[in-house]
């Protein structure tokens, strides 16, 4: 990072953002909330859907579904008004846990930017004193 000296404070801040316990919460709970609508889904669909007959291919597929692939996976259950209330509140929990996150890394990382940018001209300033320090001891 010190050969770039620009992508330091950039890269510090986006890990620092990472780590930050309201963005470690959120993907908890974001985690927590998927794993159960995986399993209503593997209790309502699991029998007549392939894509949802276990947690993990249930998982998948509503990450898929996230992204407007999948949509078309649960055309052959017979519970088509389930299924339609099922489909409007997955997308209703997508749209809020995506936004949710969207705010949460915008409140965080402007935090994170400017405490690593900071940090960042700490370790600079130290570096070239250490380097005139060193040059003035060659010198003598």
């Amino acid at each position: 990072l010190r050969v770039f000296p620009y992508w330091g404070p950039m890269v510090v801040a986006v890990i620092m953002t990472w780590l930050d316990p309201s963005v470690i919460l959120y993907l908890i709970v974001a985690v927590g909330l998927t794993a159960a609508m995986a399993v209503a889904f593997l209790v309502a669909f699991g029998t007549q859907v392939l894509e949802y007959s276990t947690i993990p291919e249930s998982v998948f597929t509503l990450f898929t579904m996230s992204f407007a692939e999948e949509w078309h996976q649960v055309e052959g259950a017979t519970f088509r008004a389930l299924n339609t209330i099922f489909f409007l509140f997955y997308v209703v929990f997508a749209v809020v846990l995506l936004n949710l996150f969207i705010g949460i890394v915008t409140d965080v990382y402007p935090k994170a930017r400017q405490k690593s940018q900071q940090e960042w001209e700490n370790l600079i300033t130290d570096l070239m004193q250490e380097e005139i320090s060193r040059r003035k001891a060659n010198l003598s």
